[in-house]
């Protein structure tokens, strides 16, 4: 672009930029550049490295066109990237969320930063296929837009299994037909003619380009929503990694933000949840993220995660352009090449024990006791994961414990048949740490046995009524009697 257009270019290494982030902004203040960019990792890596005290000898005014690609655009990393760079004199509207690929030599569609840039999605709908606005933050994910479509490109969304063109709003596989777009891949004719020359249902001319992302066309604009062969899918449904990945971000700051990955292994016929994470400290010794990153996958998501790897810095796999590479991610943990730190493995995959009520004799007649009540509560959640009983603790809730959407229900299964009370899988998640739950159970325990009792009473009145005078006086010199002997 400088070449065609004649303005003066600077070149930095990309290792220059991670050893020292503050090179980047310090080159743009010097030279007065108006146009410079990086995937969402960059600026992660500038809010996480650079600290304020330093952000007086920057001058960042003349940046004009702040562009965001190669990976998904983080409204969060946006917004705090603004904050912080303000006083600097970087404006949040000089933001420019695009989307482009290689393959397409470059980019393919965005637009500076507005009001309408991020927007928030169901979740749940977008598991579905289908985009659908929401304001409620329990159910919602905010996706950054990458723009409209450059002049010169066209760009279709089509369902990955059919082959049909989608309508705007549903989420399918990102196809482009451009001049931009190359003949095909080096040396490898089978995989060109899979990506370069694919053709939707029902049209017999053009060929577009197939480039393995999700997304759906909103109001113009094209929003990216993972990669297809990305996508989890477990239990029959569908999770995009880049949530779980910003989710964990969240929850555990002592993670590399953008240098983690998320993705499925089979194990036992089935896709099981693995987590990859570069610690922010090469030197540290993880302390308490496996508990963390376990209760915020139960607590969002309904997920027990099979195994967590935490690896050394800049270590996690990584496209030239800065994009995780999760399915080589995978194929490294899979062989065991992974410089692993410290890892984790979920004790709930081994063999569970299933506990025999004969050992608890607890008379539905009589009150509940808290402490019986309490160890019965704790076998059945030590033998669905695997754990020791007495490592659960009375302020453990079940998520930080790791109890997922499934074994909740397991667990409310086995509760009704020891205890003979009904608690709801919502019940049993909302009521909060163990001592809460047992004391729930408690009372109901409690409640179940008055209304027995108070039925017993009223039946026995229901009898006496329905006898005869001369029954009852009978009844009555028989008690009198027994009394006095």
């Amino acid at each position: 672009m400088p070449m065609y257009a004649g303005f003066p270019v600077t070149l930095m290494s990309p290792s220059s930029f991670v050893r020292r982030p503050i090179r980047w902004l310090e080159t743009i203040s010097k030279t007065q550049a108006t146009i410079s960019g990086a995937p969402n990792f960059g600026y992660e890596h500038c809010l996480r490295e650079i600290r304020r005290e330093d952000l007086h000898s920057l001058d960042l005014s003349s940046w004009r066109t702040a562009f965001s690609g190669a990976e998904p655009v983080r409204p969060a990393t946006m917004a705090r990237f603004s904050e912080k760079f303000a006083g600097a004199g970087f404006r949040k509207e000089a933001l420019f969320p695009c989307y482009g690929l290689a393959e397409a030599t470059l980019m393919v569609s965005g637009q500076h930063w507005s009001d309408a840039s991020e927007q928030k999605f169901s979740r749940s709908s977008l598991q579905d296929g289908v985009a659908r606005v929401v304001k409620d933050d329990s159910d919602c994910t905010a996706l950054v837009s990458s723009g409209p479509v450059l002049e010169g490109h066209r760009v279709l969304i089509v369902d990955p299994k059919t082959g049909s063109v989608c309508r705007d709003g549903d989420v399918g596989e990102v196809w482009i037909d451009s001049e931009s777009v190359g003949e095909g891949y080096w040396n490898r004719p089978d995989e060109s003619i899979e990506t370069f020359q694919a053709r939707p249902s029902g049209a017999d001319e053009g060929f577009f380009l197939k480039t393995g992302d999700l997304g759906f066309i909103w109001r113009g604009e094209l929003f990216i929503a993972g990669r297809q062969k990305d996508l989890l899918i477990i239990r029959g449904v569908n999770f995009y990694p880049q949530d779980i990945e910003r989710a964990i971000e969240a929850a555990v700051p002592t993670l590399r933000a953008g240098f983690g990955a998320a993705f499925t292994v089979e194990c036992d016929r089935e896709e099981k949840l693995v987590i990859v994470y570069e610690l922010d400290k090469a030197s540290r010794e993880p302390n308490g993220e496996f508990d963390c990153i376990g209760a915020t996958l139960a607590r969002r998501f309904g997920l027990q995660v099979h195994a967590i790897a935490l690896i050394k810095r800049n270590r996690i796999p990584r496209t030239t352009s800065g994009k995780i590479k999760r399915q080589k991610c995978r194929s490294d943990f899979v062989d065991g090449k992974l410089p692993i730190i410290a890892e984790w493995r979920n004790p709930a995959e081994r063999e569970r024990v299933e506990v025999s009520m004969s050992l608890w004799d607890i008379d539905p007649s009589e009150a509940a006791e808290e402490k019986k009540v309490g160890a019965v509560l704790r076998e059945h959640i030590a033998g669905l994961l695997g754990i020791e009983a007495d490592t659960i603790s009375d302020g453990k809730s079940v998520y930080d414990l790791g109890i997922d959407s499934l074994s909740a229900a397991q667990l409310q299964n086995k509760i009704e048949q020891s205890l003979k009370v009904r608690l709801d899988v919502a019940d049993l998640l909302v009521a909060g740490t163990i001592r809460e739950i047992v004391l729930v159970l408690v009372e109901k325990m409690n409640d179940t046995t008055r209304r027995k009792s108070a039925d017993l009473v009223d039946g026995m009145f229901e009898r006496v009524l329905n006898l005869p005078d001369d029954e009852v006086a009978r009844l009555l010199s028989l008690e009198e009697g027994a009394v006095r002997g």
